[in-house]
């Protein structure tokens, strides 16, 4: 999607990573926006996209399950709750170009498109809708200081003025769907500034190399002009007056200016002019049509519909701060679109109950408990282990921490109906037990931490900030981020097993991913995801 080749262009700009490591240091860290959490603008349209593509097959679909785009996008969004990232999901609008990627578009509605949103608002992540292009107003909102990045694998972010883009690593596309962590572990990082200190690629260049190979807007561009010509003529001036014309002349008026800037760019290719090129490509100038390239499509890369087009009036944009998730309304949504039948508060365990505690920890290191939440540093039991993850994109340190979180468990389970009832056990407390970035267990409760464990499995790194203030720059050799993809649809519940370490007077249940149902006593153990 996008500029063709462009990532491959542009390779050695990209700095890889993880989701967590970003978030952690970028986010937690430095408390950015005083909030602890980066602000990660997502196309929605994007996460639809694969999931239609990943089920279209016939009979997968139905070998799925209920409903298992809904699913599918359940998985990522639990993921991204256990990262110190707030989420803002932004939504095609009206607007959009009559016709993308090479054909005139049909924006059909999504049937699950409703229902999703009401997943997003339910783990207390944001919703906006965009004028037109979802793609075209996150650059904007990035540009202009409202998010800090875009997670998105679509280069056009940067051709519409994109500071930061979060790209999920090529090797995770397969998987990203399938993957109960969404594949969002492994990312690369890019910049606006290194793709132009490091590709000299800029985004008026950008432009110039969507009109030449063809893009989103335009289905071949210049007959004859590979990729290779279309980046090196990227670096001459033809490139910079077209994005000048284009931004600031009416239609009529960039009409006329193509027929003068036609001739700048035959010369180019005919003589080499300012040698970038490297060599005369005669053919390829005769070539250039009469009418070239469409003044339409230019505009439509470059002023592209989005909250600040048409208008000298600042958009009132929302402030987008980190909520904590509404249990109740999640398990009711997990019991209305999923058949997890009497399974659904274990598989509600198996993955809200350590984004849940890592987002109240957060919370707590800014704010006074949330009166609607029964969460409290009271609840932490005890921290008992910890260990190096070395199964993320990067290796980092994480506590066992042992919660009651008994109330918490009543609260979610408040949402389910009479058919679904709780667990045994669940009256008389559950200890839940989880892994947590040792970061952010040691910055909100370091006096449970344990003198000689806070010794142990240290992360030796050195990270370089990639994000400005102070967001993406060369790349970090720590801190991961959760894998907590289990196998198939039918593995994802745990076996359980009695661990005698987790027995505590008063506690008669144990929520532990890592054991099986032994001398009476539940368990559920989210530490072996």
């Amino acid at each position: 999607m996008g500029i063709q080749d462009f990532w491959k262009h542009v390779e050695k700009a990209g700095q890889p990573t993880s989701l967590t490591n970003l978030a952690i240091e970028e986010g937690f860290k430095v408390d950015r926006r005083n909030t602890s959490t980066i602000l990660v603008g997502i196309d929605t349209s994007l996460w639809y996209s694969q999931c239609q593509t990943e089920f279209q097959h016939p009979g997968l679909h139905a070998q799925r399950r209920e409903n298992p785009e809904l699913r599918a996008l359940f998985y990522r969004l639990a993921a991204l709750l256990r990262l110190p990232i707030t989420p803002v999901f932004v939504f095609d609008g009206g607007k959009r170009p009559p016709y993308k990627r090479w054909k005139t578009a049909k924006y059909r509605p999504i049937w699950y498109s409703g229902h999703f949103e009401k997943m997003i608002r339910a783990f207390g992540f944001h919703c906006h809708t965009a004028p037109g292009d979802a793609e075209a107003e996150l650059a904007l909102l990035n540009q202009k200081g409202f998010i800090d990045a875009v997670l998105t694998e679509d280069n056009n972010a940067f051709l519409f003025g994109a500071r930061f883009v979060i790209r999920v690593a090529a090797r995770n596309y397969t998987t990203a769907v399938n993957a109960h962590d969404g594949g969002l572990d492994a990312v690369e990082v890019y910049s606006a500034q290194n793709i132009l200190s490091k590709a000299l690629l800029s985004q008026a260049g950008m432009l110039l190399v969507a009109v030449l190979r063809g893009g989103d807007y335009d289905e071949i561009g210049l007959r004859g002009c590979g990729s290779e010509v279309a980046f090196a003529l990227a670096r001459a001036p033809l490139a910079k007056s077209l994005h000048d014309a284009a931004i600031s002349m009416s239609l009529p008026q960039l009409r006329r200016f193509l027929e003068l800037w036609r001739s700048d760019l035959f010369k180019e290719l005919s003589v080499d002019l300012h040698g970038y090129l490297g060599r005369e490509y005669h053919a390829l100038a005769h070539a250039i049509p009469p009418d070239f390239p469409d003044p339409e499509t230019v505009q439509l890369y470059a002023k592209p519909s989005t909250s600040w087009s048409g208008s000298s009036v600042e958009p009132q944009i929302p402030v987008w701060s980190p909520q904590l998730p509404d249990l109740p309304t999640l398990a009711a949504l997990c019991e209305t679109y999923f058949s997890w039948g009497h399974e659904i508060c274990t598989r509600l365990s198996a993955q809200i109950w350590t984004g849940y505690c890592t987002r109240q920890l957060i919370w707590l290191r800014k704010s006074p408990p949330h009166p609607e939440h029964p969460f409290r540093l009271e609840n932490i039991i005890r921290i008992n282990k910890s260990k190096l993850q070395r199964t993320a994109a990067s290796p980092y340190k994480s506590y066992r921490l042992e919660m009651n979180l008994v109330s918490s468990l009543n609260t979610a389970v408040s949402g389910l109906g009479s058919t679904h009832p709780a667990p045994r056990g669940i009256s008389t407390g559950w200890l839940v037990t989880m892994w947590i970035p040792a970061t952010i267990v040691e910055r909100i409760v370091d006096h449970l931490v344990p003198e000689e464990m806070q010794q142990q499995d240290r992360v030796l790194t050195t990270w370089v900030t990639l994000l400005d203030p102070p967001i993406l720059a060369p790349v970090p050799i720590s801190l991961g981020t959760f894998d907590l993809t289990l196998a198939d649809d039918e593995e994802d519940i745990p076996t359980t097993d009695f661990d005698a370490n987790t027995e505590m007077p008063g506690l008669r249940s144990v929520i532990d991913l890592t054991a099986a149902d032994s001398a009476g006593v539940e368990v559920i153990d989210l530490t072996s995801m």
